[in-house]
Formats: C-alpha cells, structure tokens, sequence
C-alpha cells in the first residue's frame, strides 16, 4: 500500500504524462509537488518495488518513470486523493523558491519571488525596483506620471521576471495590465488581440492607434482605473523595425497619456542605439528618476543566498547548511562572479546543470571545474535521453548553427551571421518554419544566440538584403569577449589557480561537443 507521498508522487507522475505512457524525470515531479528531489526519488523507489511504476536510471543520477496499468488502477482507487504539494518545515528567514530554469518567473512565484531580489525595501517594503514602477503605474493623475517606460539591462538580469513575479501581481485593483511578448513581425496584432481580451467594450475597433486613442479618451474605462501595456523582449521588434518611419508601433503608443494608458518597454542594453531613435519617433526622453530603470546585477553575497535557496528546493542542500556545501557555494558564486557581480541568469544555468548532482566540491572536479559548464548544459539539452523532445529533434540543426557562431581558432570573438548564411547552414533550408522554431529555442528559450544591433540590410558581399534575411545574429558570448556582462558561456578569467578558466580552452571543448 502506497504511503501519502508515493500516492501524491504517483498522482503527479501521471498528470506530467498526459494520464498516458509518457516518460517523467523526477525532477519535474519535484518542481511540480514541492517535494524536495531526494524524496521524490525514495517515493519512486517505493512505488517502483511495488510495481506501480517503471523506473529508469539516469548516468547524472536523476531518475525517470512512466505509471503502470497497475499504478492507474491504484490511482483509480484513490481518486480522492488532494494533489497538493506537502509543505516543507517552515524555516525563518529561508527563501523557499520554485527555481523555473532559463523561463522566467511568473505571478505563480510572487510569494517568494520578492526575496529574491537584491534591493533595498522601500516604506512599504517592497524592493525598490517593484517599488519605482508600482507607484507610478498607480497613478492616475497624466502630469504626475509618465506616458512611456524603459526596463533596460543585460538579457538574462531578470527584466521579465521582476515584471511577471514581482511588479503585476501587486498592481492595485485598478490598473489593468495587458504583457505581451514582442516578435518581429506580430507585435502589434498580438498588442491588439490582448487589448481587446482585457476591454472586450472595445472590441470593433480594428486597428491598434484607434483602440490606445479610444483608452486616452477614458473611453470603456471606468473612472479612477487606467491601462498598463508591458512589451516583453522589446529588442525583437526594434531589431526588425527600428529605422522605419511612421510604424504602426510608434503611432499607437504615441497615444499614452500616463492617466489612462501608458506603456513599459522592456529592452537589452545593447540595443540602445535602436531605442534612441524610439525615444526620439515617439518624442520620450527616458529619465532614470521618472520613467527609466537599469536591471543590475546581483552581488556575490546575494548570488550565494540564491544559489542556497536553489540548492535547497530540490533537496541538495541542508538545513542548516554543511561547511562542504557552503564551500562549494561560495566557489560557485565566486567562479561566476565578474568584478564581484553575478548575472542572475548564470544562476540558472548552473542550477540545471547541477540539480541532479550533489553539491560539493567534489562534484565541482568530477566535472573539471565550472568553467565546462556550458558543454555540461549542451548535454543536458541536446545530448541526454530525457531532454525535451523539442530539443532533441532540433539536435543536429543546433549543432550547426552553433559550430558556425563559435569564434575561429586563436579568436574569440565571432562576427555576427546573417539569418540566410544560418538557415544554409541550419540544414532547414526546405523547412522555413522549422528554422524559425529553431531559432525562437536558441534565442528566447536557451539564450544560446541573439539578434544583433548590425547595420541592417547590408549583406556579407556588400550588397543589401531586405525582411528576415536583413537580420544578423551572433553567440551571446560575443559581447562578453568584448567586455560587456553577458549571459551562460563566457566565464572570465579570476584570479587564483584553481579558479582561472581559459577561454580558448573552453571554446575547444564546445567545439568538439558541437
């Protein structure tokens, strides 16, 4: 007879697999139940000697399972069962998160996600970037407020995350948001299909500057209540069209009065050229006192306390912590600390790849050091038997794109590549939309490769291409070897011997992983 948690475990596993014969990695089990990731594994071990599931070995040490006839027959009995995530021993002052990988965190989050920002608290204790933008989004009076913001920083210092889990979900009832995702192409009908869902009084009005000048009018809004529009991954879109006068874009949000609608950008510092000429198409001046917030990034002591909160919600690190663990915390942090700063995203690569190993300085050399960690994570995505289907298919069309963006022997530096030579080289060249998931993984998933901030529509050879083929695209390394603070992969060099790491080396050891 199954215990509560093997029932609770079990329950999960089948839900994960769609109530069928799919395979499910434990710790998805553990991010889905609560439960810390060794528990999981017992509760598997358990369920496995009594024939409820089938379980499968992994070399990292995770474990995979797929339910039995016999395991949804005992569900079937049970079907009472509360699916609900065991609490964990309530611990002062410990942050208890639900690490989310390379995605960004959601409103789902908010109860701890706020521990996990750096900042000072404001009066009303909230950190002080949720505290910038909460005040002047609630506010209703258009001379008192801004009709245009700017969230800027590094891609991967959390921009998204402090929006989705930070800001709106402590938004005061009257402010209603719309957050769309920027693409290239269908910014403004994803725009105007999410306005209409939010202000369905609105809904045959066709086109986006005619909806956003009906908002300014106060029109469909009840007095004292405003829109706020988020757009995510703003670069995506000014790397299309940035440089094009009168865009559908410029022309809607140039309605925002502040009072009743107003808009928040999200942007990668290295786009900043392209968001001068928005600033000026859109005649905003963005100041960082009234409408203009910097994303920094963490400090190494706090890099340490997120590490530890990782480290703890899928069970590898004690409470309290054991002089080993904290070791191989501190030498973590410190290997992927820049000048004493940490890139929150890099945090997250690191999570993944050791969430199934044990935390301790050890493992650290099994592995040769953390400077392999991004040919770690290569592997965890692409190479290993319970990585996501949609990884695994696109393999070999990674592997090319990659091998073409790694910088050329005794450099490291790589120009960027323009869509077209990717999609030759990408295998995909009958298959245009496979392509385009190929290249929406390796950008907005993974943070493997970026768009870039080259003059558009200048060809390789000279000459000009026009649309997608206009885009160019690099690793994200790139701009780290230019000394700018970047995402996973390029870890510079820090002092001390067992602690140095040698680019050329670990571009070597890409390559040949590639």
């Amino acid at each position: 007879m199954p215990t509560r948690s093997e029932l609770l475990v079990l329950a999960t596993c089948d839900e994960l697999a769609g109530h069928g014969y799919g395979v499910v990695l434990d710790s998805d089990i553990a991010r889905k139940t609560g439960i810390a990731l060794g528990t999981v594994q017992d509760c598997l071990r358990g369920l496995d000697r009594e024939s409820f599931v089938d379980l499968a070995p992994l070399e990292n040490g995770h474990l995979t399972a797929s339910v039995t006839p016999k395991g949804r027959q005992e569900l079937a009995k049970d079907a009472g069962i509360v699916r609900t995530p065991i609490p964990s021993p309530d611990i002062k002052g410990q942050v208890k998160v639900v690490p989310r990988g390379l995605r960004s965190f959601i409103a789902e989050d908010k109860d701890f996600f706020l521990e996990l920002l750096p900042d000072h608290r404001a009066t009303d204790g909230l950190p002080e970037s949720v505290h910038f933008w909460k005040t002047r989004i609630e506010e209703t009076h258009a001379d008192r407020t801004f009709r245009i913001g700017l969230i800027h920083g590094p891609s991967g210092c959390g921009k998204s995350s402090l929006v989705r889990a930070g800001l709106i979900p402590n938004l005061a009832a009257h402010v209603r948001y719309v957050y769309v995702e920027a693409t290239p192409d269908d910014t403004e009908a994803g725009l105007l299909r999410e306005l209409r869902n939010k202000c369905p009084e609105l809904g045959k009005i066709r086109t986006l500057t005619k909806f956003l000048s009906a908002l300014r009018k106060g029109q469909a809004i009840p007095a004292g209540q405003k829109v706020v529009i988020v757009l995510d991954q703003f670069e995506q879109w000014l790397h299309a069209k940035s440089g094009i006068e009168n865009t559908e874009l410029v022309d809607a949000v140039g309605q925002c009065d502040g009072g009743h609608v107003q808009t928040i950008v999200l942007v990668r510092d290295d786009f900043w050229t392209a968001m001068t000429r928005f600033s000026t198409q859109t005649r905003v001046k963005f100041d960082r006192d009234s409408n203009s917030y910097f994303m920094d990034l963490f400090h190494q002591p706090h890099g340490e306390k997120v590490l530890t909160a990782f480290g703890q919600a899928c069970g590898r690190v004690k409470h309290p912590v054991t002089p080993d663990q904290q070791e191989f915390i501190e030498l973590a942090a410190s290997t992927l600390a820049l000048n004493g700063m940490i890139l929150p995203v890099r945090l997250a690569l690191f999570f993944l790849v050791f969430q199934g190993r044990e935390w301790t300085t050890q493992t650290l050399k099994d592995i040769g050091g953390v400077e392999n960690i991004e040919v770690e994570f290569f592997k965890k995505i692409f190479d290993f038997g319970y990585s996501e289907r949609r990884y695994r298919d696109h393999r070999e069309a990674a592997q090319s794109v990659l091998r073409a963006l790694l910088p050329g022997s005794g450099s490291e530096i790589k120009r960027p590549i323009s869509w077209r030579e990717l999609f030759d080289v990408s295998g995909y060249s009958s298959q245009p939309e496979r392509f385009k998931e190929l290249l929406r993984l390796l950008d907005k998933e993974l943070f493997l490769i970026t768009p870039t901030e080259q003059e558009k529509g200048l060809k390789a050879d000279g000459g000009h291409a026009t649309g997608a083929s206009a885009r160019f695209y690099q690793r994200v390394r790139s701009r780290q070897c230019q000394g700018f603070p970047g995402i996973p992969g390029g870890f510079h060099p820090q002092s001390g011997v067992s602690r140095s790491l040698n680019r050329s080396t670990t571009i070597e050891k890409e390559a040949s992983f590639l």
